[in-house]
């Protein structure tokens, strides 16, 4: 299928591709004589290995904005001007190059001010025909209507190609009434098959501002016409050739539709499908229908997928020959935010966003999307607000191919240690989600990571071109539900890095996103730093209790005293420290035994204080009480603290491990501890029961409450535990 629209196109030629995955742009076409002004990029197409790019404000030949044509040859990965085309009788503002298409060895190029007949903008089309590798011009088709000729007509504002048959819109013909001429090719002669134009048709109705065509079908877009619903709606007509003529098989407006929506701005046929684009209310409407027999019937209404950055959904559109697959342009909304084209499947009768494309170079491009082409994996997308070598609007193409991004997938992320690494969103895909600032819309790439030791662990993108946000996530898809770190930025700087910092425990593995604020991409650079865990000081212990504490020492440091004496376990190196509260009176037990693998030291001091003096309050030590590793048992007390320090035996001990703590609380019968069970017990009980203190937590549950006089009674009676 193709089409055209003045300044304004999108076309879809083969439903083949990966689009669910990311694309990058492979090139950048501009004119090889750029001028400023030259609006290069306004219309594109493309066929094969073939595009056709419009440039209808290029001066030449002593004329202003006489208008010119491109034509680009894919060469391996490669793209080259192959040749310019002009009119062959160029004028002042004739714009030559307005609209374009190309199909196989054809290429058509609209000049819809030509001016002849002595009428003024009366429009022309000519028809360029491939042969030996050059293009010849074979047809200059005139405006063929004497009745209707008329100053201002712009006969060639679209133009739409299949096969040998070719479709002209006039779109200001008739007063700006509008309508459409038909064409078809036998040999090198181009002759008029019909003038349509449905009755009643007249000023302002615009009929023709959209034009598509496929084989046996063409659809005509009228922005202007009333409708049913209202004045100046707009409305889709779909017209089938019969074998001798064309015959209107529906006029169709969108549920919604209300007056001036100009519906008909863009519009797309496959088969038994037609999607038609609406520039009503605030952002653009694109609706789906679908034929069943000989009726046509809405299926679906499209919105933007970002509504608060998107004006005139379906200011450009076209839809695969399958009907799988629809392409819509998109204008941006303010300053700050680019156009764009969203790349749509249909997946379960459904349209679903597979993605969308940005301008590689300037995300806030407001001019990107203006003209726009897809054939089979080649996507070509006009700029004609480009500023090429410097000269203002000279405009630019750019082309894009599916490509699957290193990392593009969280199933496939990119194993890293730590280290720095570079690399660019601009060509993957959007497929994932997280917790902090607005990047659900934005490309990311994945990274897994695993610790090879218990440790902290911290990544950043400090040194990135464009504002980041960074989220680490357990597993995939990345999503908010799995996401357990986000950072969107570290400060408010130019660039706005992101980090966040990770305990993690050896040979955990972690899922690092990194991706864009609000849809931004680029190059940036991600750096993974590991360090010793918070608590390799004594002064930043970690508050712990009864329980299991994976912990490292890779990367830790020694800060506390050598041993000796009773405790001969020499020094406790690359320590780790922890302080535990006793819940109750009874015995405590401290050890490094299971899921450790190094040999470790174990000291346990009672004290909470750090310092020289930390050493006068030793309770016990180990160095191999289970194997090579480590377990103290120890009476507590009630409400107090206790510092313990874990580490290697030797300086060259380092790994990771399991710190376990389990405490059982004393028989609390003898609750005085005098060797009886008798009233003295009770007294005692009581006193500290009713004060509070943590001794009388009898059921060691770490409050004082009637719990605790039943576990002490119960006791008390049976006469001990």
């Amino acid at each position: 299928m193709k089409k055209s629209m003045i300044s304004a196109s999108c076309l879809v030629v083969a439903a083949v591709g990966g689009w669910a995955q990311g694309q990058c742009s492979t090139a950048k076409l501009t004119a090889s004589d750029a001028a400023s002004a030259d609006s290069f990029g306004a219309a594109v197409d493309i066929s094969g290995d073939f595009a056709i790019v419009g440039s209808q404000g290029d001066n030449h030949s002593g004329f202003t904005d006489a208008g010119s044509a491109y034509i680009y040859a894919r060469n391996g990965a490669g793209w080259t001007q192959a040749q310019k085309l002009i009119s062959p009788d160029p004028g002042t503002q004739e714009f030559f190059g307005a609209s374009v298409t190309i199909e196989g060895d054809y290429a058509v190029v609209g000049c819809p001010s030509d001016t002849y007949f002595a009428t003024n903008a009366l429009g022309s089309v000519y028809v360029f025909h491939r042969v030996n590798g050059n293009w010849f011009l074979e047809a200059n088709i005139l405006s063929p209507d004497n009745v209707h000729r008329e100053n201002f007509n712009r006969f060639g504002t679209n133009v739409a190609l299949s096969g040998s048959t070719l479709a002209i819109s006039a779109l200001y013909e008739n007063n700006s009434g509008g309508a459409v001429y038909v064409y078809t090719r036998s040999g090198t002669a181009w002759t008029l098959q019909q003038r349509i134009q449905p009755a009643g048709i007249g000023y302002p109705d615009f009929f023709g501002n959209s034009i598509a065509l496929e084989g046996n079908e063409l659809a005509i877009g009228a922005t202007g016409v009333d409708s049913t619903a209202g004045f100046g709606t707009g409305a889709a007509y779909v017209y089938v050739w019969s074998g001798s003529v064309w015959s209107q098989q529906a006029k169709l407006i969108g549920s919604l539709t209300q007056s001036a929506d100009q519906l008909g701005r863009a519009i797309a046929i496959s088969g038994d499908r037609m999607t038609v684009s609406s520039l009503g209310g605030a952002t653009g409407t694109v609706y789906a229908f679908k034929r069943t027999g000989l009726v046509w019937s809405q299926e679906a209404r499209m919105t933007p997928p970002n509504p608060a950055q998107s004006s005139h959904f379906g200011e450009s559109m076209d839809m695969t020959a399958s009907g799988g697959r629809l392409v819509i342009g998109r204008d941006a909304a303010g300053a700050g935010v680019g156009g764009r084209v969203g790349v749509y499947e249909r997946v379960n009768n459904q349209w679903s966003l597979a993605h969308d494309l940005i301008s590689p170079e300037n995300s806030n491009s407001y001019d990107f999307a203006i003209g726009c082409a897809v054939d089979g994996d080649t996507v070509v997308v006009g700029d004609q607000g480009y500023d090429a070598a410097a000269l203002a609007n000279s405009g630019a193409a750019f082309v894009f191919e599916p490509y699957t991004a290193p990392g593009d997938l969280c199933s496939a992320a990119l194993p890293v240690a730590a280290g720095t690494y570079f690399g660019s969103t601009t060509c993957a895909a959007a497929n994932g989600n997280s917790t902090c600032s607005t990047s659900v819309f934005s490309r990311d790439v994945y990274y897994s990571y695993t610790a090879p030791c218990t440790q902290r662990v911290t990544i950043d993108t400090q040194g990135s071109t464009f504002d980041t946000i960074l989220s680490i996530h357990t597993g995939c898809p990345a999503s908010v539900a799995n996401s357990i770190a986000c950072n969107d930025d570290i400060v408010f700087t130019l660039n706005q890095a992101s980090r966040v910092m990770l305990e993690l425990s050896k040979n955990e593995t972690v899922i690092i996103r990194v991706t864009g604020f609000n849809g931004l991409s680029g190059a940036y650079q991600l750096n993974i730093a590991e360090s010793a865990s918070v608590n390799d000081s004594c002064f930043s212990a970690e508050a712990v209790s009864d329980g299991a504490y994976p912990f490292g020492n890779c990367l830790g440091t020694t800060d506390g005293q050598t041993f000796t004496g009773a405790c001969t376990i020499g020094q406790v190196s690359n320590d780790l420290w922890y302080q535990y509260t006793a819940g109750c009176n009874g015995q405590v037990s401290v050890d490094t035994c299971t899921g450790t693998d190094f040999d470790t030291a174990l000291v346990v001091y009672r004290s909470s204080t750090c310092g020289l003096n930390i050493s006068a309050n030793i309770v016990a030590c180990d160095d191999d009480a289970c194997g090579l590793h480590s377990r103290v048992v120890f009476d507590a007390t009630a409400g107090q603290v206790y510092t313990i320090r874990v580490g290697g035996f030797s300086s060259g001990q380092r790994g990771s491990g399991i710190l376990t703590i389990a405490s059982t609380a004393n028989c609390p019968a003898d609750y005085n501890l005098d060797g009886g069970i008798d009233g003295a017990d009770v007294s005692s009980f009581f006193g500290d029961w009713e004060s509070g203190a943590a001794s009388a937590d009898a059921n060691c549950d770490g409050g004082i409450d009637g719990a605790d006089v039943n576990t002490f009674f119960a006791a008390w009676e049976n006469g001990g535990c």
